[in-house]
C-alpha cells in the first residue's frame, strides 16, 4: 500500500501543475483501503475546468513508460511506474459541481491539489 501511495502522490503531484486541473483524487481500492500487498494499481482522477491536451498532461507528468496497448485519450492516461499500473481519469467540473463530489463521493483527495486552485 505505501508504494502505490508513494506513487500516487508523485503522479498527482506532477499532473496537478497542468493549468486546468483543479483537484486530484484516489479512487479505487487505495481511496477505499481496500488495497493490500497484492494490489498493483493505483486509479487517480482529475477534476478539470477544461481537458489538458495529451501533449500537456505528457509535459508534466515527463517521462514515463505509457501503456501504448491502451490508447491515451481526451478522458484517460495509462502508464506503468515501478511495475504499478497507474490508471488517471479526466473529468470537467465546475466549482459548484466540485463541492457537490466532495460531499457525495467516496474518495480520498490528495492535499498536493488543494484547496482547488481557481
Amino acid at each position: 500500500m505505501e508504494d502505490l501511495r508513494r506513487i500516487g502522490d508523485e503522479i498527482a503531484r506532477k499532473i496537478s501543475e497542468c493549468q486546468n486541473i483543479k483537484a486530484v483524487a484516489y479512487v479505487g481500492s487505495v481511496a477505499s483501503a481496500f488495497a493490500d500487498e497484492y494490489s498493483k494499481d493505483v486509479d487517480l482522477v482529475c477534476l478539470c475546468s477544461k481537458f489538458p491536451s495529451i501533449e500537456e498532461r505528457r509535459k508534466y507528468l515527463g517521462k514515463q513508460n505509457y501503456n501504448r496497448t491502451t490508447m491515451a485519450s481526451k478522458f484517460m492516461e495509462f502508464l506503468k511506474v515501478d511495475d504499478i499500473q497507474v490508471d488517471i481519469s479526466f473529468a470537467l467540473i465546475g466549482w459548484l459541481e466540485l463541492s457537490s463530489f466532495l460531499h457525495s463521493s467516496s474518495f480520498m483527495l490528495l492535499p498536493v491539489s488543494w484547496p482547488p486552485k481557481v
